[in-house]
């Protein structure tokens, strides 16, 4: 009986987990991709890596519904969109990203986690993993058929 009540916990851990996941960036479900960049200050050297090289893809990225949240240290910048009702702080939490790590996440228009690295990506890295989404490639074909 203890193992299933330690079960029936960690599922509603999960669920709230996810729950709270959805809140967060709820201005962007369904809308954008969210491209979350924590670094543990606003001059780290993967972090302006990272903003070269999605300033040099600025037109391919944002034509991919994605928006960019640049989360340095307790200060959070958003590009392509309007900030979220979340602040820094809260997505540190919520992606249990550790303040002195560098760390990448592209999250889907649903707000499931696609990719997570601890490197900066590529703007061709970006743009090739959005492509790969089932939901873009539905809208791609769309466009031209």
């Amino acid at each position: 009986m203890n193992a299933r009540k330690t079960f029936i916990a960690a599922f509603w851990l999960v669920l709230a987990s996810t729950a709270c996941q959805a809140q967060a960036l709820l201005p962007y479900q369904g809308k954008k991709r969210p491209l979350i960049v924590f670094a543990p200050f606003d001059q780290h050297p993967s972090l302006m890596r990272q903003k070269a090289a999605i300033n040099g893809a600025r037109t391919a990225i944002s034509d991919r519904d994605v928006v960019v949240l640049y989360v340095m240290g307790a200060a959070l910048t958003v590009e392509f969109a309007d900030r979220p009702g979340v602040n820094a702080q809260s997505l540190r939490s919520l992606y249990r990203a550790s303040e002195g790590a560098f760390r990448v996440l592209l999250l889907d228009k649903d707000g499931r986690t696609r990719l997570d690295t601890a490197s900066p990506l590529s703007a061709a890295d970006i743009i090739a993993e959005v492509d790969r989404l089932p939901r873009r490639r539905d809208n791609v074909r769309l466009r031209f058929d």
